[in-house]
Formats: structure tokens, sequence, C-alpha cells
């Protein structure tokens, strides 16, 4: 895939699109008062991508900066953290 910041797999662009969607519809149902609870196949697919990835993301400015979370945190709650929010 041509992207706007260069290449990308098809896959690599898949997941990204799932994260933008994933994180932007758990802001919307917090700020809502709507159940937040993030499917855990799309945490168990995105933890290890935003893990690889957390200093490009944070320096994307498409997500906030990285909250240190304590490493027996639910696997969630990492994801969440490491895309700058606070489960």
């Amino acid at each position: 895939m041509h992207l706007s910041f260069g290449d990308a797999s098809g896959r690599e662009y898949v997941i990204q699109l799932t994260a933008d969607l994933a994180i932007h519809a758990w802001d919307l149902a917090r700020a809502t008062g709507q159940d937040d609870t993030l499917d855990r196949d799309v945490v168990t697919l995105l933890l290890p991508w935003a893990q690889a990835n957390a200093g490009l993301l944070t320096a994307s400015g498409m997500f906030g900066s990285r909250i240190e979370v304590g490493p027996d945190a639910p696997d969630d709650v990492r994801l969440l953290g490491l895309l700058g929010r606070r489960a």
C-alpha cells in the first residue's frame, strides 16, 4: 500500500485502520457512558503492534503520549496506555 508517509504492507495498513477504529470507538464509548470494553481479539492483534510502534505512534500525533501502567495490568489496559489513554 502506498500511504501518505510511505509504503506499507496490506497487513500493516489493516492493523493501522483497526487501531484507529478500535481506539476511537473506545474514546466515544467512554465519553458517552457506553460499554467501552475492547474486543479481546482486537487487543490480541493490536498490543504487539502498539508495543513495537509506541514511539512512532506518539510522534505521529495521532495518539496521546504513552501512559505507564503496571507490569501486571491486563492487556487492554496496557494497549490503552501505549496509545495515551487511561482505562
